[in-house]
C-alpha cells in the first residue's frame, strides 16, 4: 500500500507543472477597474451533514468538484492513453445536478437543484442597487421592482452585473497600451490577470466538453457530425489540392476564401472565391500587365507603393481563417497554437453571459470590438488552445470548428443546421444541378442527384468545367436564373444560402425605449450623379477578374486590401511557405502596444519571394 501512494504521488508531481494556471476566481471590482480574487466568507467548505446524510453543495461547489474530477481524469489519461474513448478523447466523467437530490438548509442559499431561487425585496437593496434598478425599469412596461416577474428581476439582476446604468460595459474593451509581455507571448492566465479582458467562466469552458459529446452522437448525410466538424479545415486544404494545379494555386485559392468570408454565408463565400480564382488565374496566363494595372484600380490603395503589402492586418480574424485554410497543420506547433479562428458564433459561445443581458444592438457592437480587440483574440485563441490539450484534439482548429458547429446546431435546433463542409457543399451541388435542369433540387436531396449526374466528382471540379465552357453561364450557378419580372426561378447559391430554418430568435435584452425624433421638414436637393469606382470602369472589362469582381461577388466592401495582397503573392507564384511567411509576418508577436502589433511600417515595402 506505501508504494502505491508513493507512485501517486510521484504522477501528481509530475502532472502538476503541465497544468495551465488558472485566475477562475476573479471579480471585476468596478471601483478599482480591476478583477480581483473573490472573498472566501467561510462558507466554501464542503462538509459531511448527518441531517441529510450527505454532502450538501452550491452550484458554484459542484463547478469546482467536476473542474478537479476533469483535471485528475485528463492527467490520466495523459499517462494512460489507452483509457481514452474510441475517438481518443479525453471527455471527462462530471456530476450532473439532475442527479443530486434537492435539499433546503433555510438559510437562504442557494442550494444546488434548488427551484425558487432568493430574490430580495426592494427594501434590501443599497440606494446604488436601487438607482441601477431604476434605470433598467425603465426599459420594461411594469412600474415597479414588485410588478415584475420573478425572471424579468433575476435578468435586470444579471444585467446590473455586467452594465452601468449609462448602459456601458462594466469591463470596457479598450486597446492593450501596456502589456506585461508580448502580446504574442501572454498565456490565457496572463490575459485574465491584466485586466484587459473578460475572464471567460468554467462553466463555458465546460460546455465545449458537452458540445464534443453532443456532436459523437448525431449523424448528417451518414457521416457523424463530429467527424464532419473535426475535419473542417483538412477537408476543405484536401479539396483544393485535389482540384487545383499545384501548391501555389490550393494556396491561391485558400487565401481568397479567406478574403472573402466576412459577411458570407459559407457556401457562397466558397462559389465566389472559385470564379475570382478561375478568373485571375486566367488573366494571370493570358494578360498578367493588364491584371496588374487593374490591381491599382481596386479601391483603398491610393497611396500606397504598388506592389506594397496592404492587408491580412487590423484583426487577426481574416488573417488567421487563412492560415487554417491554407496551413492546417501549422497549429500544431505550440508557438502557432493560438492560431484558430475566432468568429461571432464562438464570441457567442464565450460568453454567453454577456449576451443573455444585452440588447441586439449592444451585443452586435460588443462583438464587433472583440472581434478587432487583439486582447480578446489572442485570449479566446489561448482558451481553445488550452482546452485543446485537456480534450485531447491534435489541432485548436478542430475544437474550434466543433464549437462552431455545435453553436449552429443548438440555436437551430436541428443538427442539419450545422455548417459543417457538407453542409456547405450540398447547397452549391444543389446550384448547380438547378442550373443544369434538373429543376429546382433541395439542398437534402442534392448528394445522390449530383453523385448520380456526375459521378465521383467534386462541386469545385464541375463549378470549374462550367466556367471554362463559358463564364457567363457558370455564374448563374452563383446568382441563378430569374425570369423576365426578375424574379429568381431556379436559385443559385446566392438564393440558397439565405434560405432555411433559422430556429428561435434570440430573446436580447429589451432596449431602452427611444426619445421621440424631432420631424424636419425635407428638403430637395439637386441629385448629384455618383462618379463610378476605378475597378468597376469598362476599360478593364477585357479581363476576367473584373467580371468576376463586378458581376459575381455580392460585396467587396472592406476586402480590396486583402484581395490586392493574395493577388500580388500569386502573381510571384507564393508557395504555401510563403504565403505562411506573409501572414505571420504582418503581427510582431513581441509588441507590448496594439498600435504596435500589427505591422503597418511594412506597407511601402515590397514583397519579394524567393522561389524555392
Amino acid at each position: 500500500m506505501e508504494e502505491v501512494f508513493e507512485n501517486w504521488r510521484k504522477f501528481l508531481k509530475e502532472f502538476q507543472p503541465a497544468q495551465p494556471e488558472k485566475t477562475l476566481d476573479l471579480a471585476f471590482d468596478p471601483q478599482t477597474r480591476e478583477y480581483i480574487p473573490k472573498i472566501d466568507d467561510g462558507r466554501g467548505k464542503i462538509q459531511y451533514d448527518p441531517q441529510i446524510q450527505g454532502y450538501p453543495v452550491t452550484k458554484e461547489q459542484l463547478d469546482q468538484i467536476n473542474n478537479a474530477i476533469k483535471r485528475v481524469y485528463h492527467g490520466f489519461t495523459k499517462a494512460h492513453p489507452e483509457y481514452r474513448d474510441s475517438d481518443g478523447l479525453n471527455v471527462a466523467p462530471q456530476l450532473d445536478p439532475n442527479d443530486l437530490k434537492e435539499v433546503s438548509l433555510g438559510t437562504g442559499e442557494k442550494w444546488l437543484n434548488e427551484n425558487i431561487e432568493t430574490i430580495p425585496s426592494w427594501e434590501e437593496f443599497t440606494d446604488e442597487e436601487q438607482g441601477a434598478i431604476q434605470s433598467e425599469l425603465e426599459k420594461f412596461p411594469e412600474a415597479s421592482w414588485e410588478e415584475l416577474s420573478d425572471d424579468d428581476k433575476l435578468w435586470i439582476l444579471k444585467r446590473i452585473e455586467v452594465y452601468t446604468p449609462e448602459d456601458k460595459l462594466q469591463q470596457p474593451i479598450r486597446k492593450v497600451s501596456a502589456a506585461p509581455k508580448g502580446i504574442g507571448q501572454m498565456t490565457a492566465p496572463e490575459w485574465e490577470a491584466s485586466g484587459y479582458i473578460i475572464p471567460v467562466s468554467e462553466g463555458v469552458l465546460r460546455s465545449f466538453e458537452e458540445m464534443v459529446g453532443e456532436l459523437k452522437g448525431e449523424t448528417v448525410d451518414d457521416r457523424k457530425l463530429y467527424d464532419q466538424a473535426k475535419n473542417w479545415y483538412h477537408d476543405i486544404r484536401q479539396l483544393l489540392d485535389d482540384e487545383t494545379d499545384n501548391d501555389q494555386d490550393a494556396t491561391f485559392l485558400g487565401m481568397l476564401i479567406a478574403t472573402f468570408s466576412p459577411r458570407a454565408k459559407f457556401s457562397l463565400n466558397l462559389a465566389e472565391a472559385a470564379f475570382v480564382y478561375k478568373a485571375v488565374k486566367e488573366d494571370k496566363d493570358t494578360n498578367p500587365e493588364g491584371l496588374r494595372n487593374y490591381l491599382e484600380a481596386l479601391r483603398t490603395t491610393a497611396g500606397f507603393e504598388a506592389g506594397a503589402p496592404r492587408g491580412f492586418t487590423k484583426a487577426h480574424k481574416v488573417p488567421n481563417f487563412a492560415l487554417n485554410l491554407i496551413a492546417p497543420e501549422l497549429a500544431r506547433e505550440e508557438k502557432h497554437e493560438w492560431n484558430s479562428t475566432i468568429d461571432t458564433w464562438m464570441i457567442d459561445a464565450f460568453y454567453p453571459e454577456i449576451k443573455e443581458v444585452s440588447t441586439s444592438k449592444e451585443w452586435a457592437g460588443t462583438k464587433g470590438k472583440m472581434m478587432s480587440s487583439v486582447s480578446f483574440y489572442r485570449y479566446m485563441a489561448g482558451l481553445v488552445a488550452e482546452e485543446t490539450k485537456v480534450l485531447g484534439l491534435d489541432y485548436p482548429h478542430e475544437l474550434q470548428a466543433i464549437v462552431w458547429v455545435a453553436s449552429q446546431v443548438r440555436s437551430a435546433g436541428r443538427r442539419s443546421a450545422g455548417v459543417t463542409t457538407d453542409f456547405a457543399f450540398n447547397q452549391i451541388k444543389a446550384a448547380i444541378l438547378n442550373q443544369a435542369g434538373e429543376g429546382q433540387v433541395s439542398s437534402e436531396n442534392a448528394p445522390a442527384a449530383f453523385e448520380e449526374k456526375f459521378g465521383g466528382r467534386s462541386w469545385l471540379g464541375v463549378i470549374f468545367d462550367k466556367i471554362d465552357d463559358n463564364f457567363e453561364e457558370a455564374s448563374k450557378i452563383v446568382l441563378g436564373t430569374k425570369d423576365e419580372r426578375g424574379k429568381v426561378v431556379d436559385p443559385g447559391v446566392r438564393s440558397l444560402s439565405s434560405r432555411g430554418k433559422k430556429g428561435d430568435a434570440f430573446s436580447y435584452y429589451p432596449a431602452r425605449p427611444a426619445p421621440p425624433k424631432e420631424k424636419k421638414p425635407k428638403v430637395k436637393g439637386v441629385a448629384v450623379p455618383k462618379e463610378r469606382e476605378e475597378w468597376t470602369k469598362e476599360e478593364y472589362s477585357n479581363l476576367k477578374t473584373y467580371h468576376a469582381l463586378n458581376k459575381v461577388v455580392q460585396m467587396m466592401t472592406g476586402k480590396f486590401n486583402n484581395l490586392y495582397d493574395a493577388i500580388t503573392l500569386y502573381l510571384k507564384d507564393a508557395t504555401k511557405q510563403d504565403a505562411v511567411d506573409y501572414i505571420l509576418g504582418r503581427f510582431d508577436p513581441e509588441a507590448t502596444k496594439e498600435k504596435d502589433y500589427f505591422n503597418e511600417s511594412k506597407k511601402r515595402i515590397k514583397i519579394r519571394i524567393l522561389k524555392s
